[in-house]
């Protein structure tokens, strides 16, 4: 029995840089890659060209010139970039994928990218992850070469695993090593960094916000400005323009838990003076106007520890008070400045909260 020659499907070029530049298929017209940064931007085969759109390597629309003609796309994704939907004037497109981005043939989509934004290739049906460093093969869910990482690297200990096992909340789109979704990373980093960035880059912005408190209901000492404040970093003031859609709602999502948890504390602080009880002495400078602490040097106030006990508590009670509401106006006013078109919405609720 003799064996049957190999058939040549396919030769591929590769740039300088070790990117896939360009495909030969069998019979068909030399396919052709062009990029931007690290991202496809442009393919061209024979008399059809095809062009990406992308903010951020969000893919947003793509355009398809062929004999004369050029028709639009425009995109919808999921977090992954994985296109979703495909919308033309004549056309609206869906498609699903598996955990592991295997789809069905027949489902093909028009759209050059597919798969956690990245171009499948169009002879073996996988994905040349890292524009051509690794091949990925979503049905086999697995890599066809080993990682260059692995095993003692960022690679881990499976040479051949896509996303250590878990596509759904990582992504790989270089072929080397998962890191978790941008989205997923911000969700998962917010309780670590409002510990860690409490009062970061804050006090210049007190300074403006507070210039119409007056000094008197300001407390003396270290402990002014120390409670928890909104982040209010250089991104919001500076990047806000570059940031995507999504990631703008997470942030505001983010500070609006932020300024919610500021007005529970406020709320707590006044509950808690409400309710401690003012001693005599207490109660009776106040009807009188006096000074407690005057009232307290006179010789039968100082010698009644239950008297001074009170009156310590209720006086701590009324500094915390002052303290939240201080910090409450404080993070009021940042948000303000860093969500404008809500000023009406923030200002009304947290008045709603200070009359209560």
């Amino acid at each position: 029995m003799t064996a049957q020659p190999a058939t040549l499907l396919c030769r591929y070029h590769c740039d300088p840089l070790d990117r896939v530049a360009g495909y030969a298929p069998l019979s068909q017209p030399i396919l052709q890659r062009f990029y931007r940064k690290e991202r496809l931007a442009t393919e061209i085969q024979g008399q059809v060209w095809f062009s990406l759109f992308e903010h951020e390597a969000q893919p947003l629309a793509q355009q398809q010139w062929q004999a004369g003609k050029v028709e639009s796309l425009l995109s919808a994704t999921d977090l992954q970039r994985s296109i979703l939907h495909l919308i033309s004037a004549t056309e609206r497109q869906q498609q699903t994928y598996c955990a592991y981005g295997n789809r069905s043939p027949e489902g093909g989509l028009i759209s050059l990218l597919g798969f956690n934004g990245e171009r499948r290739d169009p002879v073996t049906g996988h994905y040349l992850l890292g524009n051509g460093y690794r091949g990925f093969n979503p049905v086999l869910m697995r890599f066809n070469c080993p990682d260059s990482l692995s095993p003692f690297g960022k690679g881990g200990v499976n040479a051949y695993a896509y996303c250590q096992g878990d596509p759904v909340n990582k992504v790989d789109p270089r072929g080397e090593f998962a890191t978790f979704i941008r989205g997923v990373t911000q969700l998962v980093s917010t309780p670590i960094s409002a510990v860690r960035q409490v009062g970061k880059g804050v006090r210049a912005m007190k300074n403006s916000v507070l210039s119409n408190v007056p000094l008197s209901t300001r407390p003396a000492g270290k402990g002014y400005g120390t409670s928890t404040t909104i982040n209010s970093n250089s991104r919001a003031a500076g990047n806000n323009s570059r940031m995507s859609p999504m990631n703008a709602l997470i942030d505001e999502a983010d500070d609006q838990v932020k300024l919610r948890r500021i007005g529970k504390e406020f709320t707590a602080a006044k509950a808690a003076r409400d309710s401690t009880p003012l001693p005599p002495i207490a109660r009776f400078a106040k009807s009188k106007g006096y000074s407690e602490t005057d009232l307290f040097a006179q010789a039968g106030y100082q010698n009644s520890p239950e008297v001074q006990q009170q009156y310590k508590l209720s006086k701590y009670a009324q500094e915390r008070l002052t303290q939240a509401d201080i910090d409450f106006l404080t993070a009021e006013g940042i948000h303000v400045k860093k969500y404008p078109r809500s000023e009406q919405a923030t200002r009304k609720w947290v008045a709603k909260i200070r009359s209560s």
